[in-house]
């Protein structure tokens, strides 16, 4: 008959007995003994029960095993809450920095890309490398050219995301609304489909055919109630009716936060401005096509170019057209930060474990006796192995859950103050996340559990029994690991708290930097007046007038004035300016024209901006109202422009142009006369130096770029508190014109600084927690260590040595741990040095203050945490250790 085994059965025979009566007869069965065989089938029945009920025995035994090492290791947890919230404590932030982060890092750098084969999505770059622009978007005669000559394209399209469009009417109050404008092919070639209705047309991106939009799934929610029946509606854009034809499907966010999409109508008839570089390009690879491939066929088109129209692209300025993957495009800002924090936050981890490591092997110096016992009758080495590493893998998943909830926390913090990282919302916790963090549970349970495990069990026992009786020290075998892993936790600890002071260096240095303006006291907002209700000609100019003369009368406001693209608020505008210089081969590295140019940061202003802002001006004066369109064009220029162009020469009455006469064959350029010299002004970030920079007034703006203005308002004190007055003030010359992006200039400088700080900010936290884990790691070992030797120590002061001497010698003994933990973290301190380049600004990757100042400060913690046990060591009492002995 079959044998019918219950999970547990403490009233059954021995099963280990059983089991090997029951394989014998089948060796004995498989040996051709019939007797053998037929008494286990007249006993058992069939030779294939028995194999099986041996199988489930064999699995009852060894599932029961494990259940009691379990319940035996929660009891061992219970037993010592002090241990256990210690040890659950720094796995809890161990773990759930590494959940936090590594959440981060899956989300944005791991994760596909929600379109259809998105391995096959490249991003189209032109560069002038040696012009400093290795990133150059196209015009619309490269983007014409590229989409027809390729040869390893499925498809081309071309979009722009910098814009936006006051989205209202007469009887409406004005909305702002960020808008992308794309051609056609944008959306077939990332495979999204509208969730209602449809995306555009090719018919539709043509000029005067383009009226239509897609709305984003938020706008349509927000804005029209998720009214299902929307497409058909009219809605008015800058003043002209469009007609919605579909809506987005949830979560799409291609080309950042646009809330509505329309036809970019770019037109092959008309002839195009091959330096006009604002379009950013998407490509689609053929199947079977590489990204080498590709590379091969745009260094083939530039070529092309290079060769067909040698005055716009010069091989001399490294001109080059090539291909980035698109996912590498979308993270590659963000990368070395994150990797800087998820190796931050592993060294928090191994801090963490070797910890507890130690903390088990303290523990272990007391089991020592119950673990001799077990082997003395007859418990295996590696079965008490496995119930000790049970132990440390049981208390590391409960420390995993405490880190799941506290990186779950660390998630919802990020997300409300990391807003400038991107597609943030959309990290969570999901599977992938929550197996990791399983994962990382096991392996931390077994690194910081083996150790103990394998000295808490090594021959000997005899040895061990009677040391512990004697209350020794557990040998020296036993001292030096847990030497080694305080030295482990300091040299892992000055690698982190390093890195953390140089960045924090770094962002120190970078906050004394000039931006070349100051930011105390402004308010900033910008307006876009739409072309249908304010045309090229005077209009515009009027209106900014008006505007500028009501809001200086406010109370409070000292200076007004406004400017295209407003520095470091991530609006970027920049041109070719010709200069008029007979060395321009020499000087530019422009051959085969009589006129050198250079690419140059451009901005129109009003009179009253530089004021405003308090940038220096160095020579010459500011823009008046005197420099009218009728009035002979000038222009300013930073003392960067001057330095470079005219080195060691006046800059004042030179000449400088940024367009041409259009009835002129060849174009011959409009002179601009420099008028003034200002400071130079940090554009684009306070780390990055910038190009050199020209300015112009408004009024003379020959491309009619300065409908869109920044005002910019400087206030004697609280520059928020004239925020409704100003907006009053504009509702009074045109009710329908909206403000937006309504910021003081320090929040404009710092969202510049946002992901940096942010970075730091985190970075520094780690370095903390680092810390206070290897201060903990020295002070445990220490008390440890004096507990220990309490006879050593007893007998010592019997024989003469004073209080003050076995204070020293503990002291040292924490202070020789320190320095060898200092010295093997200096290496890899230097070593990794290299790899924190990104965030260090103005310092250096080996700053000499930051290498001596680390190792000091956590020497001075190891002493400090050494104190405490070194005060116990000389208050022992020798003739209570000796009595006690």
């Amino acid at each position: 008959m079959r044998l019918h085994l219950p999970w547990r059965s403490p009233g059954r025979p021995d099963i280990g007995a059983e089991l090997r009566y029951h394989e014998e007869m089948l060796a004995e069965e498989r040996e051709g003994r019939s007797g053998a065989a037929i008494y286990a089938r007249r006993k058992l029945g069939n030779a294939t029960y028995i194999r099986e009920e041996i199988y489930f025995m064999n699995h009852a035994v060894f599932f029961e095993s494990i259940g009691q090492d379990l319940l035996y290791a929660a009891r061992m947890m219970r037993k010592n809450p002090l241990f256990t919230a210690t040890a659950v404590l720094a796995l809890a932030l161990g773990i759930g920095a590494n959940t936090a982060i590594f959440s981060m890092v899956h989300a944005i750098l791991l994760s596909s890309l929600p379109y259809p084969q998105p391995d096959r999505l490249v991003k189209v770059w032109g560069q002038y490398a040696l012009d400093g622009l290795p990133r150059l978007n196209m015009s619309d005669p490269e983007f014409f050219e590229l989409a027809d000559t390729n040869r390893t394209f499925d498809s081309v399209a071309a979009y722009y995301t910098g814009g936006g469009a006051n989205l209202g009417s007469d009887e409406t109050a004005p909305q702002r609304v960020t808008r992308g404008l794309s051609t056609a092919s944008l959306f077939p070639l990332l495979g999204v489909k509208a969730a209602i209705g449809r995306t555009y047309s090719q018919e539709e991106d043509q000029d005067g055919h383009n009226q239509v939009v897609v709305l984003s799934y938020g706008l349509w929610k927000s804005s029209y109630s998720a009214d299902r029946n929307i497409c058909g509606q009219s809605m008015r854009l800058n003043g002209r009716p469009y007609t919605i034809i579909g809506v987005l499907p949830e979560g799409f966010d291609f080309g950042g936060n646009v809330q509505l999409w329309s036809p970019l109508a770019l037109s092959r008839t008309k002839p195009g401005n091959r330096g006009f570089h604002v379009w950013d390009v998407i490509a689609r690879l053929k199947p079977g096509a590489s990204l080498a491939q590709a590379q091969d066929d745009l260094h083939a088109f530039a070529g092309r170019l290079a060769k067909e129209y040698p005055n716009n692209y010069s091989r001399d300025k490294g001109w080059g057209v090539y291909a980035v993957p698109l996912r590498e495009e979308l993270v590659a800002k963000l990368r070395p930060a994150l990797l800087i924090l998820m190796a931050a936050v592993a060294f928090v981890l191994l801090i963490a474990c070797a910890n507890i490591a130690n903390l088990l092997l303290v523990r272990a110096s007391a089991r020592e006796k119950e673990i001799a016992v077990r082997a003395a009758i007859g418990a295996g080495r590696w079965r008490t192995v496995r119930q000790l590493l049970t132990e440390s893998v049981l208390l590391s998943l409960t420390g995993s859950i405490a880190g799941l909830a506290l990186g779950a926390w660390g998630l919802g913090a990020l997300r409300r103050f990391a807003d400038a990282v991107p597609n943030i919302e959309k990290v969570t916790l999901d599977s992938t996340v929550l197996l990791v963090t399983f994962a990382i549970a096991l392996l931390t349970g077994v690194v910081f559990g083996l150790a103990p495990a394998l000295r808490l069990t090594r021959p000997g026992l005899h040895g061990s029994m009677q040391e512990s009786a004697r209350g020794a020290s557990g040998g020296r075998s036993g001292r030096r690991l847990r030497d080694s892993l305080v030295i482990a936790e300091i040299a892992f600890c000055l690698v982190l708290v390093t890195g953390a002071g140089l960045a924090c260096r770094g962002f120190y240095q970078l906050l004394r930097v000039d931006p070349g303006f100051r930011t105390d006291h402004m308010l900033t907002f910008r307006m876009t007046l739409p072309a249908l209700t304010y045309p090229p000609g005077p209009a515009v100019s009027r209106f900014y007038d008006q505007v500028l003369d009501r809001v200086r009368h406010i109370p409070g406001v000292q200076d007004a004035g406004a400017i295209s693209h407003l520095p470091m608020a991530a609006d970027y505008s920049s041109g070719s300016v010709f200069v008029e210089t007979s060395n321009s081969r020499a000087l530019l590295h422009i051959p085969r024209t009589p006129y050198g140019y250079l690419e140059t940061d451009q901005r129109f202003i009003t009179p009253g901006y530089f004021e405003a802002m308090k940038t220096p001006l160095i020579a010459g004066r500011v823009f008046s109202a005197a420099d009218s369109s009728s009035a002979a064009p000038v222009a300013i220029v930073d003392s960067a422009f001057a330095a470079t162009i005219w080195p060691g020469r006046n800059p004042l009455q030179q000449h400088i142009s940024i367009s041409t006469v259009p009835s002129s064959t060849p174009p011959r350029p409009v002179w601009s006369t420099v008028v003034g010299v200002v400071a130079h002004v940090h554009n684009t970030g306070l780390d990055q130096q910038g190009r050199v920079q020209a300015y112009f007034p408004n009024l003379q703006d020959p491309y009619d770029g300065a409908r869109g203005m920044t005002v910019v308002l400087r206030t004697a004190s609280d520059a928020s508190a004239v925020l409704n007055s100003a907006r009053a003030e504009v509702a009074a010359v045109d009710r329908t014109q909206p403000i937006f992006d309504v910021r003081t200039m320090d929040e404009v400088v710092s969202a510049s600084l946002e992901q940096r700080r942010l970075s730091l900010d985190l970075l520094a936290l780690f370095a903390g927690v680092a810390g206070v884990l290897a201060a903990i790691g020295i002070y445990g070992v220490m008390a440890f260590g004096v507990n220990q030797r309490r006879r050593e120590l007893g007998i010592r002061m019997a024989l003469g040595a004073r209080p003050a001497d076995m204070h020293r010698m503990v002291v040292a003994d924490g202070a020789r741990l320190a320095a060898i933990g200092i010295g093997i973290g200096l290496a890899g301190a230097f070593w990794l040095a290299r790899y924190m380049a990104p965030l260090i600004y103005g310092i250096g990757t080996h700053d000499p203050l930051t290498f001596v100042l680390v190792p000091v400060t956590l020497l001075a913690i190891a002493l400090a945490a050494s104190s405490i046990p070194a005060l116990r060591a000389g208050h022992v009492e020798p003739i209570e250790v000796l009595r006690q002995d």
